[in-house]
């Protein structure tokens, strides 16, 4: 793994003469000869990433991106990076607070504390999220305040990235990210903690890699949306396609109803382009856009926003949640971002850390009685950023 890349272009392996990687002869030559004689029905791969002349090329091949977290380049700068294959990509969160709490005293709880540091997979990996956590929803010192975000920040940046690859399907052909699990209690870049506790990437992951994806992409230099639904089933799919507008404030700004849309297979289909200057001009500022795919009794939703929560003026969404039976019902008078759901013992929700607006009445499948239920309006509130 990464050893061709490594060879080229880490600057930490230094090289006096520029020559071919000297272990080429096995990753080449004996390797694939060998996996051919025991095995001629698989196929052989020499590295990852590996694209040929260029170990880690953009054109050809597989690629890994680091530069997003890693070499502190924010999220958004997925938007800058292609590949045919990504097929490593990451970015850290904290584990669930439970999970913190086997590790470290409440005391210790701090974001540099010691503990907590060495708790982190990374060098500097406390100091990267803080600054990621930063720049997209205010300065943050509350422990536990942190740890909710990281888990939000963490989720935004792949569903940025996977979103921004599956809209160039088959340019882009597949993504993998870095990584599922962990094999201790850590701050670290998976979905699911050491004791299998689910992360908000977790609950993001089954919407953005879902076979039906709506979502919505701002070409700023265009000053336009594209409304896109990606359908990597094997058959094309008739749905109805739904799209509003809040206001932070509970008004519904806009909306649109796309009846009986015919999605091609395998295929990311464009089925609107909206110029900004056709939609209210606070647009721009305090807004969600919600994005919603029927089709069958299944919906496949998401959400979009033009704006970093450190510059969104949010509100009390006021919250509703009523039991029916395994089920809690979830309504809201205004958008309700992140909205997460902590059960005193071990329990998976059917969804969490998900985006409500006042036209839903969400069903989450919950077996747990003993819950909380806040969202990002009340960790901003209790940073002090509202």
């Amino acid at each position: 793994k990464e050893n061709n890349w490594g060879f080229e272009e880490w600057p930490m392996m230094p090289r006096k003469v520029k020559c071919e990687h000297p272990r080429n002869i096995i990753y080449l030559h004996d390797f694939p000869m060998i996996c051919a004689q025991e095995d001629p029905s698989r196929p052989y791969w020499p590295s990852s990433p590996y694209g040929g002349v260029k170990a880690n090329s953009p054109k050809s091949g597989d690629r890994h991106i680091w530069n997003v977290w890693s070499g502190g380049v924010d999220y958004r700068g997925y938007a800058h990076e292609d590949g045919r294959f990504i097929s490593e990509f990451g970015f850290q969160a904290a584990p669930d607070p439970k999970t913190i709490d086997f590790f470290a005293k409440k005391e210790e709880q701090e974001i540099f504390h010691p503990v907590i540091v060495d708790h982190n997979k990374q060098v500097k990996g406390q100091e990267r999220m803080l600054y990621f956590i930063n720049s997209h929803f205010g300065l943050v010192t509350e422990f536990n305040t942190f740890v909710y975000l990281s888990q939000l920040n963490q989720a935004e940046a792949i569903k940025f990235g996977v979103e921004h690859w599956r809209a160039r399907k088959y340019k882009t052909a597949g993504t993998l990210y870095w990584q599922y699990n962990d094999s201790w209690p850590v701050f670290s870049w998976s979905c699911v903690d050491y004791f299998k506790r689910s992360k908000a990437l977790y609950y993001y992951t089954k919407k953005f890699y879902a076979d039906i994806l709506p979502f919505v992409d701002y070409e700023s230099s265009e000053q336009v949306l594209k409304v896109m639904v990606v359908n990597d089933l094997h058959e094309d799919r008739t749905m109805e396609v739904f799209l509003e507008i809040w206001g932070t404030g509970g008004e519904k700004l806009w909306e649109k109803k796309y009846g009986e849309i015919r999605l091609l297979k395998d295929f990311a289909s464009t089925i609107d382009i909206i110029g900004i200057k056709d939609l209210p001009q606070k647009i721009l500022s305090d807004t969600v856009i919600y994005i919603s795919a029927r089709c069958d009794g299944e919906e496949f939703e998401n959400h979009f926003l033009f704006n970093d929560f450190r510059n969104m003026q949010l509100m009390d969404p006021e919250l509703t949640c009523v039991r029916e039976g395994d089920n809690l019902i979830f309504r809201c008078k205004r958008p309700a971002f992140g909205v997460y759901i902590e059960a005193e013992e071990e329990c998976i929700p059917s969804d969490n850390f998900f985006t409500l607006v006042p036209s839903m009445n969400k069903k989450v499948r919950c077996l747990s009685d003993r819950i909380k239920v806040r969202s990002l309006y009340d960790y901003l509130k209790k940073g002090g950023h509202l």
